[in-house]
């Protein structure tokens, strides 16, 4: 389950919130319930416009990531700012501790992530679905990680100032 959800939000702001053990890796459907590692629970899902993440500490989403920027029909994620948060302890089956996630054709675009902690990600500070995201700055980073993204196209993002595999 999700800690929040903020599909067509705008002007939102998440400041200054402890996310934790965040999900159960149990899905229910209409068949009922089962166990399974699909990483459906995330503390933040956003599709949301103008608004910030910031001054929040994430730790041990085993179960998907801290947050999910996604977009569905009529909801793009656009004008982002992720800053000044600590992200601490992998999914063990997931790289990033950030994912990007195009869905229905509607686009993410212009996502600050800056001067936020990455501890333990596994392989990469955020992972994507293959997207390109324009108006993409990662900036000011420091992560234990070898590498800031993966499967992410930053073609033309502004990436400068990070420091990878470094202990905090």
């Amino acid at each position: 389950a999700a800690g929040i959800q903020t599909r067509g939000a705008s002007y939102l702001i998440i400041d200054r919130n402890f996310f934790h053990d965040n999900g159960d890796n149990v899905f229910c459907g209409s068949s009922g319930c089962v166990y399974d590692n699909v990483n459906r629970d995330h503390a933040i899902y956003t599709a949301s416009s103008n608004s910030l993440i910031a001054n929040n500490v994430f730790a041990r989403h085993r179960y998907g990531w801290a947050i999910q920027v996604q977009t569905h029909t009529g909801y793009p994620s656009s004008n982002l700012r992720i800053m000044n948060n600590t992200f601490a302890h992998p999914n063990p089956d997931r790289d990033g501790h950030i994912v990007f996630n195009v869905g229905d054709g509607e686009p993410i675009s212009n996502v600050t992530i800056e001067n936020n902690i990455f501890y333990n990600p596994r392989n990469a500070m955020i992972e994507g679905t293959s997207e390109h995201v324009p108006g993409l700055v990662i900036r000011n980073n420091l992560t234990t990680a070898p590498q800031l993204t993966t499967n992410l196209d930053t073609t033309g993002a502004v990436i400068a100032g990070n420091q990878l595999s470094t202990n905090p």
